[in-house]
């Protein structure tokens, strides 16, 4: 049986059944639980299938040259996540896309390999912003690379309805004490650190110009924010 797809950045899965001889036997595919409904070609014509406990079952005399399709339908859905929301869309959850700031330390990790550098990414874009309740979305399916899982440049986006949040900021704390080798016994140092901030109280925070925001499959990105305050 040989399977050909583009999952999970698309939902669509084609077998190719060649065996030897025609022989007797299930077939069973897992239906994901995101799905809202899926379709069943057999050599190009629809099939309906028994179902059992999330699967699909199909119980037939196969040769060589059957040709089984699935496509699952799906759809945006806005998820509870951690105290605010999370755009998701099939298997795949959506996350914002923020530019990187790259800063290198001066030595690398353990032995200060120069070539495996001890580095952070920072926010050299905006990313604080939160999605306006009940938006509409829109889905707009780009052809896809060789590297699907490395590059934003041409995946699927979702277009939602977003707000600036100007009073939400990332917060820089001058003197934060941490050992100095957090594996091992040791003094502790003080550091100047950037941290990720809580969601904002909307109440008070939710002072900024509507924007369209572009998200893009979370496992494509590095930098990201994937959990949003609603407004």
């Amino acid at each position: 049986i040989e399977e050909e797809t583009d999952y999970p950045f698309r939902n669509s899965v084609k077998f190719t059944v060649t065996p030897q001889k025609q022989v007797d036997f299930t077939l069973k595919g897992r239906i994901p639980r995101w799905a809202r409904g899926y379709q069943l070609t057999l050599n190009g014509k629809k099939i309906n299938a028994a179902e059992e406990n999330g699967f699909y079952i199909i119980d037939r005399k196969f040769k060589a040259g059957d040709v089984i399709q699935v496509q699952f339908e799906d759809e945006i859905q806005f998820v509870s996540n951690a105290g605010g929301i999370s755009v998701k869309k099939g298997a795949l959850l959506y996350a914002l896309p923020i530019r990187e700031r790259v800063v290198t330390g001066q030595k690398g990790r353990g032995l200060g390999d120069p070539r495996f550098a001890h580095y952070g990414l920072y926010p050299d874009s905006a990313w604080n912003y939160g999605i306006i309740a009940d938006c509409a979305a829109q889905y707009i399916e780009n052809e896809m690379d060789a590297t699907p899982w490395k590059s934003t440049s041409s995946k699927s986006i979702i277009r939602i309805q977003g707000m600036e949040l100007p009073d939400w900021k990332l917060e820089e704390v001058d003197s934060f004490r941490q050992k100095k080798h957090p594996r091992k016994h040791g003094k502790m140092v003080e550091k100047h650190c950037v941290f990720t901030p809580e969601l904002p109280d909307m109440k008070c925070c939710a002072t900024g110009k509507n924007v369209t925001l572009e998200l893009v499959p979370y496992c494509t990105t590095r930098l990201r924010v994937a959990i949003f305050p609603q407004i």
